[in-house]
């Protein structure tokens, strides 16, 4: 098995711990940051746009307006499935109705980043998920966020 090979498996093996985790703690932000980078280095576009959406809900929850359009655009980037469409869409109507804007032209300039881009990688790496994740998972979010 190749280092690249190893590397894949390890990697669905984290995502398996992490999804448990996510279901006994299914409002941790972090634990969906990590999944949609995760998913989209594997190349899991439907997990990935699972993860970002229960994400945007989280967010909208907690009232982190500027994250959430972030997500939101992030989901937008997923142009020909329609659950990232239908996600980004009940993400931007909570933000309207929140009077925080909303609508594709209230979004920021944030870059998306669909499966297999660079920054999913180097995120993926920082957060120590070819490993064990440590606590510094809390102090990457906005690098993930804002990336």
């Amino acid at each position: 098995m190749s280092t690249e090979e190893e590397e894949m498996q390890q990697l669905r093996e984290t995502i398996a711990e992490l999804e448990k985790f996510h279901q006994a703690m299914p409002e941790d932000r972090q634990t969906l940051e990590i999944l949609a980078v995760a998913y989209g280095k594997v190349g899991d576009a439907a997990g990935q746009v699972r993860a970002l959406g229960g994400l945007a809900g989280v967010l909208v929850r907690q009232k982190d307006w500027e994250h959430a359009r972030i997500i939101a655009e992030n989901l937008r980037s997923f142009k020909d499935d329609p659950a990232a469409q239908a996600a980004a869409d009940k993400a931007e109507a909570a933000l309207a109705a929140a009077g925080q804007g909303g609508g594709k032209a209230g979004l920021g300039h944030a870059e998306a980043f669909p499966p297999g881009t660079d920054h999913a990688a180097d995120f993926i790496c920082t957060a120590g998920v070819f490993g064990i994740i440590g606590s510094g998972r809390r102090g990457h979010r906005k690098n993930l966020l804002r990336t």
